[in-house]
C-alpha cells in the first residue's frame, strides 16, 4: 500500500505543499494505489504515473482539473472513476497498456482533449463517446480495430448461446411431445441443416 509518506518522499515535497506542484513525475515507482490526498494536486499541469501497479484510481483524482497531460499508461487499471469527467483541461491522456473494460460516460466531458491513447486494453468493450472521437487526433486505427474484434467475438458468443437455447427448447418440446411436436421436429431439422 502506497502511503502519503511514501509519496512525500518520492516527490520530495510535504503533503501540505502538494497544491503548489506544477509537475508530478512518479513513473516507474512501483506505486500500487493512490491515497485520497492526491486530490491536492490541483495545480499540476502534468501528472505522470505510468509504469506502476495501479489497479484503481480514487475519486479524488477528479480534483486534477488543471492537468493538461495525464499519463496512466502501463498500469493495471481496470476502470476509471466517474470523477475523471472533471478533467476538462486535459489535452493528452495516456491509458494504453492497462486492463480497462469500459470507459465511464463522463469521458465525454473531456472537451479539451486532443490525444487519447487506449491501445493494448484488450478487454475494452466500449469506445469514448462519438463527440470525443470526432475531434480527437489520438484515437488510432488500432484501438478501433481492437474494439471491433472484441465486439465481433461477443456477438459470436451470443449467437452460439442463442443457438444452444433454441436447441434445448426444441429438445424439451420433443421430450414432452403433445401439441407442437411436429413443429418442434421441423424446427429442429431446420436448425440442423443451417449448421451444416
Amino acid at each position: 500500500m502506497t502511503t502519503v509518506q511514501d509519496l512525500e518522499k518520492l516527490l520530495k515535497c510535504p503533503v501540505s505543499q502538494w497544491h503548489t506542484l506544477k509537475h508530478i513525475y512518479l513513473g516507474q515507482k512501483n506505486i500500487t494505489d493512490l491515497p485520497p490526498e492526491v486530490g491536492l494536486w490541483t495545480a499540476a499541469q502534468t501528472i505522470e504515473l505510468s509504469n506502476n501497479q495501479l489497479k484503481f484510481l480514487p475519486p479524488e483524482v477528479g480534483q486534477w482539473t488543471a492537468a493538461q497531460g495525464i499519463y496512466l499508461n502501463i498500469n493495471q487499471l481496470q476502470s476509471l472513476p466517474p470523477e475523471v469527467g472533471l478533467w476538462t483541461a486535459v489535452e493528452e491522456i495516456r491509458l494504453h497498456s492497462n486492463r480497462l473494460r469500459f470507459l465511464p460516460q463522463e469521458v465525454g466531458q473531456w472537451t479539451s482533449v486532443k490525444w487519447i491513447f487506449l491501445v493494448n486494453n484488450n478487454e475494452l468493450e466500449s469506445l469514448p463517446p462519438l463527440n470525443i472521437i470526432k475531434k480527437c487526433k489520438g484515437i488510432n486505427d488500432q484501438l478501433l480495430y481492437n474494439a471491433q474484434i472484441n465486439l465481433q467475438i461477443k456477438v459470436k458468443d451470443l449467437e452460439e448461446e442463442i443457438q444452444k437455447l433454441k436447441e434445448e427448447n426444441l429438445h424439451l418440446r420433443y421430450a414432452y411431445g403433445g401439441e407442437g411436436f411436429q413443429t418442434a421436429m421441423d424446427e429442429y431439422d431446420l436448425l440442423k441443416n443451417q449448421k451444416n
